[in-house]
């Protein structure tokens, strides 16, 4: 786009925009004074990031071969932390709102005790086992009953709305007059 160009309509999460290009920037090359720290930094995030993974694809095939997760983590010089009990869509104290790590532990059972891969978060590796499983009580399901019961009206709602919105884009084409965003 050219300064004073507007975007087509972006979707991002549930919200929709229009960008319109102000000014643009012409690239320039920065002296390796100005960016040896930065590059010394984001090198040194990669080597650990790579060690991370490493070590963690180490310590999964030592958990897949029957040795405990405990003694796995004291020979790596780590410590086995157990969550408090957390929902589907629960924020987990010292991981935060990661989905592949909730999605991988409602994957675990009595009979399915450890994960089958490590899990990378913004705050490292994870391997994570099986510990026990609480229900809730009948008092919380009935007092959740109606909210879930909006969730998947709303998510409906939305499906059925994103079907139809792309079936008028294909079938249609979106044509806007810059000055009615003026207005």
């Amino acid at each position: 786009l050219k300064p004073g160009d507007i975007s087509d309509v972006k979707q991002i999460g549930d919200a929709y925009f229009l960008i319109q290009v102000t000014d643009t920037l012409d690239p320039e090359q920065l002296p390796l004074e100005a960016v040896t720290d930065k590059v010394r930094q984001q090198l040194l995030a990669e080597r650990q990031i790579t060690k991370g993974r490493e070590a963690a694809e180490k310590a999964l095939e030592k958990l897949s071969k029957g040795t405990p997760l405990a003694d796995i983590a004291v020979e790596a010089g780590l410590k086995v932390a157990t969550t408090k009990p957390f929902k589907r869509n629960d924020t987990i104290e010292g991981i935060g709102n990661n989905q592949a790590f909730i999605d991988a532990a409602f994957s675990l059972s009595s009979d399915n005790k450890n994960h089958s891969e490590y899990i990378e978060t913004a705050s490292g590796f994870y391997l994570i086992s099986f510990k026990e499983l609480q229900l809730p009580a009948d008092e919380e399901i009935e007092k959740n009953i109606e909210n879930v019961k909006q969730q998947l009206a709303m998510t409906k709602q939305n499906q059925t709305f994103q079907g139809w919105l792309t079936a008028i884009k294909k079938e249609h084409t979106i044509e806007y007059d810059p000055r009615m965003i003026e207005l």
